[in-house]
């Protein structure tokens, strides 16, 4: 574990403890109380993946910037698969803003999970910004408020382009102007299966994709 990592690069892209990674293993990372700030890709581990792996890795602390924001990635494309990871992190931004990704392009998340909180402009997610291109998500859930204008939504802002959330769910209090959905804000060609989110917690009764249940009924096995 990395302890305290501080980057303050306002004006620069690829932020984080790696600037980005092209076939790439990595795992058994934490990085812990960090502060980073920066322009676009920015992520507590790793700014922008490319066609790697990521696994058992964890974030904690706080990141800002404009466009393409995670708490663990910034953004994680071309083949990258992620998985057992989870953040903490407080992510504030523009575009693409997720609590572990803000942007999953053409790659796999799995059996990881957020609990922070999310702010910006359009695509927030507690999990991710946005899911696009045949990107799959499973088996993840996040409890961060998620906060924005445009296609907010408690686990994913927007599921685009043939992608799939699967087993999923979201509990995270959920406040945007347009395209708000306790699960997903915009579900475009895409699949949503046996994923919820609580209504009570989120304040939100509508999903563009997923089912809701009680706070309740969330606590029942069925």
């Amino acid at each position: 574990a990395i302890d305290s990592l501080y980057i303050n690069r306002p004006s620069k892209v690829r932020v984080g403890l790696f600037g980005w990674t092209s076939k790439a293993e990595i795992s058994n990372i934490g990085i812990i109380n960090c502060r980073i700030i920066g322009n676009e890709y920015i992520g507590g581990l790793i700014g922008l993946n490319i066609h790697s792996m990521v696994s058992k890795c964890y974030s904690s602390g706080s990141l800002s910037g404009s466009d393409y924001i995670g708490g663990l990635i910034g953004k994680n494309s071309s083949s990258s698969e992620v998985s057992n990871c989870y953040s903490t992190c407080r992510v504030s931004g523009g575009h693409y803003v997720g609590g572990l990704v803000g942007y999953n392009y053409a790659s796999t998340v799995s059996i990881s999970y957020s609990t922070g909180n999310i702010s910006g402009s359009e695509d927030l997610g507690g999990l991710i910004g946005n899911n696009s291109s045949s990107s799959k998500v499973s088996n993840c859930y996040s409890s961060g408020s998620v906060s924005g204008g445009y296609y907010v939504g408690g686990l994913v802002g927007g599921n685009d382009d043939y992608s799939t959330v699967s087993n999923c769910y979201s509990t995270g209090y959920v406040f945007g102007n347009n395209y708000i959905g306790g699960l997903v804000g915009r579900n475009n060609q895409s699949i949503v299966g046996n994923s919820f989110w609580d209504k009570q917690s989120s304040g939100i009764d509508t999903s563009a994709g997923g089912t809701g249940k009680t706070t309740l009924e969330m606590k029942t096995e069925k």
